[in-house]
């Protein structure tokens, strides 16, 4: 059956481009391995179909023959969904949320909100710097501990839901869900129907309920379901505790499994690590993400305090056996067209020489051998232009700056001739053993930003799925397609302790029911 042979991808699923071409994937086993392109002709209800292979994220044409006998008959831009007719079978493929999230996010639940901030109390702006209808948009949002001031949202969840969906129908009891507290403009078809969430309530600094980690932790002082003897807690010792078991004061940025992500700013004076799987957005629409990062360190092999030559001989194998891998991996990636910076002149000799095989004197193992380049840190980028371009830095001990930048600038070590991307827009850097991006250069940022994604790359052929939380604090940016929202938070600075009195526990006074856990330690005041 036809649901058998077609695979939606789970990003961009289906997707409509430019030329009214529905983009789906064949083959449920390999789904990144093939896919169709199904061109619309001048009636809805015939399609052609080309069929393509994928490599190396390059679409080329595949010579297997395909059926040219199935029809469109509704394509559903509100909800994803493609109806295939094929051999007198109708299917549907859909992109849709897995069913936890749905139950998640769109259970009806009455809330209650603030109607007013107030300015004096800790609270976080949102402000709608620029969406795909008017880039001088104002509208601005405010988060109070108690949640989004006269927000609509009627579901289950606590966070701050933002997405494109302003309603939809409750199957069940016909009642208007409103999913999102903020609305971005429904025209952005890139947004998703809920696209991220803001988690916001452990990053006030309010008084809170203790935990119920804490009370898990004192009813470990009880001896047969009874207290032992009256026990006295003086209040640093539970202020220690519960500094110890209490979430991090902070705010965090989720994706709820969009199509096209969501990306944060990265800051001009606070440069980001780089790790396997970020994805990152230049100008208006070039992305490159990382393949890999190497951060090696020659220290890591030195003996240090030892009289044992067979120790020292060791650790001089295994520096030798780690430059050989080095050696044979750049030597395989210059084959594959990878661009290789901060190699010695010696250095691409070397790798010429190995690449052309001019070394007829000697075997492959010996030739590497003799020709090999000392292993240290580097990083593998893939720059999605029109055609991918690969590009490997390496960490140069001779030189006393090893930073590479991305940028319209001939001084640029990758120069991309886009007017949108600044003539220096990004940095790669290796400093303190570590690989970081930066925005602009140590003069300037860009004009358009660097903007991270909270997918990861390696993930892109999964399941849809909330990403890993990213923390956000004063003056954070979000891209959410076309859309940029601004973070300020006001009135947040931690406060001083106060110690109103030491807490006595006793077996009458304080009750340790899971059901009403909190009511008697309301002396403690934590931010």
């Amino acid at each position: 059956m036809l649901q058998n042979q077609l695979y939606c991808n789970n990003q961009n699923p289906p997707l409509i481009n430019q030329n009214n071409q529905l983009l789906i994937y064949q083959n449920t086993n390999n789904p990144s391995n093939q896919i169709q392109v199904i061109t619309n002709n001048q009636s809805n209800e015939n399609i052609q179909i080309n069929n393509f292979a994928q490599t190396n994220n390059q679409v080329i044409p595949n010579t297997q023959t395909t059926p040219n006998n199935i029809s469109i008959n509704v394509y559903n831009r509100n909800n994803n969904s493609v109806q295939l007719d094929y051999q007198n079978q109708t299917n549907v493929i859909k992109n849709e949320f897995p069913q936890d999230i749905k139950n998640k996010y769109y259970t009806f639940k009455k809330q209650n909100y603030p109607n007013t901030v107030d300015y004096n109390a800790p609270y976080m702006k949102i402000q709608v710097m620029k969406t795909n209808q008017n880039n001088n948009q104002n509208t601005i949002y405010y988060i109070t501990p108690q949640g989004m001031v006269a927000s609509k949202k009627n579901t289950e969840t606590n966070d701050i839901i933002i997405g494109r969906q302003d309603s939809t129908k409750d199957p069940e009891n016909s009642i208007e869900v409103h999913p999102n507290d903020i609305v971005l403009p429904n025209t952005d078809r890139a947004i998703s129907r809920i696209h991220c969430k803001i988690i916001y309530k452990d990053g006030f600094n309010v008084p809170k309920k203790i935990s119920l980690d804490f009370f898990t932790f004192l009813k470990g002082t009880k001896k047969n379901n009874k207290f032992s003897s009256l026990i006295s807690f003086p209040e640093h010792v539970l202020r220690i505790i519960w500094k110890f078991i209490k979430p991090k004061s902070a705010f965090y940025l989720v994706d709820i499994g969009s199509a096209q992500s969501t990306f944060t700013k990265i800051k001009f004076d606070y440069p980001q690590k780089l790790e396997k799987g970020q994805v990152f957005l230049i100008g208006a629409e070039t992305q490159f993400h990382v393949v890999d990062v190497d951060n090696y360190s020659q220290q890591k092999n030195v003996i240090k305090n030892t009289d044992s030559m067979d120790v020292e001989i060791e650790a001089e194998e295994n520096r030798g056996e780690e430059d050989f891998k080095f050696t044979n991996y750049l030597l395989q990636e210059k084959t594959n067209s990878s661009i290789i910076h901060g190699l010695t002149e010696q250095e691409l000799q070397k790798i010429q020489a190995l690449q052309t095989k001019r070394i007829y004197n000697y075997t492959q193992q010996s030739a590497l051998e003799i020709f090999k380049i000392k292993k240290r840190p580097f990083v593998k980028l893939i720059i999605n232009l029109n055609q991918p371009q690969n590009h490997i830095f390496i960490y140069n001990e001779n030189l006393q700056d090893n930073t590479y930048k991305i940028g319209r600038s001939q001084e640029c070590s990758v120069q991309i001739n886009i007017n949108t991307i600044s003539r220096k827009q990004t940095t790669i850097q290796y400093i303190d053993n570590q690989w970081f991006i930066k925005d602009g250069d140590t003069i300037r940022e860009s004009a358009n930003g660097t903007w991270m994604s909270l997918h990861d790359y390696r993930e892109r052929n999964q399941p849809r799925k909330e990403s890993q939380p990213k923390e956000i604090t004063n003056g954070s940016e979000i891209k959410i397609s076309e859309s940029i929202l601004k973070i300020e938070i006001v009135n947040n600075q931690p406060k001083k302790n106060i110690c109103k009195q030491n807490i006595f526990i006793d077996e009458e006074q304080f009750s340790f029911s899971d059901n009403d856990v909190e009511s008697d330690l309301s002396n403690i005041t934590d931010y």
